[in-house]
């Protein structure tokens, strides 16, 4: 049963650090406090739900417009640094 529950990840991110819990989220929200050392990350015993891949979904019927192929390429581009730097560590 849990204590808390909230939609805000910066009020949780501080419960977290504060020791005061657990959390289900992705290594992608929290790749500063991984970094300094804040939190731990501990991957579940299944190697499906860690295989887990960060997706772009896009309509299949239509075009897109300019703007959302370039937020598509940024976000890419900007996944693939995060991934390089989650290598490194």
């Amino acid at each position: 049963m849990p204590a808390v529950s909230c939609n805000s990840t910066t009020m949780v991110k501080r419960l977290l650090i504060a020791g005061r819990g657990i959390s289900f989220f992705s290594k992608i929200g929290f790749m500063d406090e991984l970094a300094r050392g804040d939190v731990v990350w501990r991957p579940l015993m299944n190697p499906a739900i860690n295989a887990i891949e960060v997706g772009i979904i896009t309509p299949s019927q239509r075009a897109l417009s300019h703007v959302t192929l370039q937020f598509v390429e940024r976000i890419t581009k900007r996944l693939k640094q995060l991934e390089l730097v989650s290598m490194m560590n």
